[in-house]
């Protein structure tokens, strides 16, 4: 039985949407015309993270504006209470520009819009973006996502992205499932790592000097032709370090180390998304991850140790574990023991 307390869906976002934009001065239209205005689903990159969802462009021909995506009416529960949570982001390759004005609207069924909170973006990279839905419990709302060009009207560069939008729960709950299995069961096995500290907290984690990635390997380059890419929470570590081990004799190399970035040590949480890419394809067996820090006090704390080992390409003769074909990542959950 697998317990979780995780984020819990109040209501399925709702994909359809009315493009629209608005000049300085003229009222709201859904003409975009030769204003350049652009509001459209696809594939988004900021800071070399890529998600699927929304790019907009403000208007920039014949003058400057907002531009926006209204969606389709969708009903909030009573309860729990709601929050509406995202990423925004400045898309890679865009002149910076003075950054992007994100706003998030809400309108009732008497179409009184509501601004709920909003965001600049000044830098090439992803940014959570959250507004509380509360006040419109049992209610039908139509969410209006905007991308302004800021007060100085400069829409240079503002290739604005939104991402992984959600109505979920103000607060996290349990769910429950059966785990049935083994190669899902191996996923969950961990046990305690090197330096526990008690006591721990997710702002003292976050804080740390100092972190790195652990892993054990066997076959894996890790730069050269056959690099393979370390992500952590969707931050980017770079490069890996090699783990060559003894093929023939089924060995491993022990502990090797990615370092954390300062953007991933505050990304850190309790259950934390370790990525591997491996876009060149190259044979190895990887396993028992763990992540190590120096705390802000200078004491040395571990994560748990996540003892599954993982296999790319699957049947790999000196692998083990469980195997993970090249169409995919090898995804990894390791968990620190921190209270919120």
């Amino acid at each position: 039985l697998l317990a979780q307390r995780q984020s819990v869906e109040t209501a399925r976002w709702p994909t359809k949407f009315t493009a629209g934009m608005r000049l300085r001065g003229q009222p709201e239209t859904t003409d975009l015309g030769t204003s350049g205005t652009g509001v459209h689903a696809q594939s988004l990159r900021c800071g070399g993270v890529e998600r699927t969802g929304l790019f907009m462009h403000p208007p920039w021909q014949g003058g400057t504006g907002y531009a926006y995506a209204l969606h389709n009416p969708v009903t909030l529960p009573q309860e729990p209470a709601t929050t509406l949570r995202a990423w925004v982001g400045k898309q890679d390759g865009s002149d910076p520009g003075d950054g992007i004005l994100y706003q998030l609207a809400v309108l009732n069924t008497q179409q009184v819009t509501t601004v709920v909170t909003q965001m600049l973006v000044t830098q090439h990279e992803w940014r959570p973006l959250e507004a509380d839905l509360s006040p419109w419990r049992g209610q039908t709302i139509r969410v209006k996502l905007v991308a302004d060009p800021g007060p100085k009207n400069n829409s240079s560069g503002d290739w604005a992205a939104w991402a992984d939008l959600r109505l979920e729960a103000a607060q996290p709950g349990w769910t429950y499932s059966l785990v049935q299995n083994p190669q899902d069961i191996e996923r969950l096995r961990r046990k305690p790592g090197p330096y526990p500290v008690s006591g721990l907290t997710v702002a003292e984690v976050r804080a740390a000097r100092a972190g790195w990635l652990r892993y054990d390997g066997r076959g894996l380059e890790g730069g050269g032709q056959y690099a393979t890419q370390a992500v952590l929470n969707g931050v980017r570590l770079g490069t890996m370090s090699p783990a060559h081990g003894n093929e023939e004799k089924r060995e491993a190399t022990r502990n090797v180390g990615v370092k954390l970035t300062p953007d991933a040590l505050r990304s850190l949480g309790r259950r934390n998304r370790v990525t591997i890419e491996n876009p060149s394809q190259d044979n190895f067996a990887v396993g028992r991850f763990w992540l190590e820090l120096e705390l802000a006090d200078g004491r040395r704390c571990s994560s748990e140790i996540s003892t599954a080992w993982y296999t790319q390409p699957p049947g790999w003769p000196p692998g083990e574990g469980i195997g993970v074909p090249f169409s995919q990542d090898v995804s990894v959950d390791v968990w620190m023991e921190a209270r919120p």
